[in-house]
């Protein structure tokens, strides 16, 4: 199996699921393949009045649902620190600094439609260039749905919602599928 060697799985929280959505948090995890493991980081929150303000949206019944978490999540999700295009920069040169110097990076989301495509969007509205290819786009919900008893192991409850502890959980469910796949080839 021939993966690229650079992989980061990132995580958003949003006010909506279409690819206009308001950003509220981006969650990243570079994952090192040679080693097995997630070698580094990455969190921000952004502002949503400003997003909402250049067309972003939100819809009522992801807002409501938002109203009935649980505190510490829903606070640090909501803390505002940055605007969308400040933080779309700041995730383009974590990744290309994670990257190496080769240039492939994959790019896994939790959905074929989600966290990539909502990433693209933005980056695309806010005329930044994005730190992946669009061919490098993987989908972490896939590879899930395929090795259900290899990612068996539950997220802590109370970490979920959270962009980096979701990136950060995936991860490492990802780590396994892999390396359960190389111990059967």
């Amino acid at each position: 199996m021939k993966l690229s060697p650079h992989n980061i799985v990132v995580d958003i929280e949003t006010l909506a699921t279409s690819p206009d959505a308001v950003i509220l948090s981006i969650g990243a995890a570079a994952v090192d393949l040679k080693d097995m493991e997630v070698i580094d980081n990455f969190y921000l929150t952004i502002r949503t009045k400003e997003q909402l303000a250049m067309g972003r949206v939100e819809d009522k019944r992801t807002r409501e649902w938002w109203d009935k978490q649980a505190g510490n999540i829903k606070e640090e999700t909501w803390a505002e620190e940055w605007l969308l295009k400040d933080a779309l920069v700041q995730l383009r040169l974590w990744m290309k600094f994670t990257k190496g110097v080769d240039g492939a990076i994959s790019v896994w989301g939790n959905g074929a439609a989600f966290d990539n495509t909502i990433l693209a969007h933005a980056y695309n509205m806010c005329d930044v260039p994005m730190a992946w290819h669009y061919r490098y786009d993987r989908c972490f919900r896939t590879v899930k749905a395929m090795f259900p008893e290899v990612v068996h192991r539950p997220q802590d409850p109370a970490t979920k919602h959270h962009a980096l502890h979701d990136a950060v959980y995936e991860a490492q469910c990802l780590i396994r599928v892999i390396k359960y796949l190389e111990d059967r080839i």
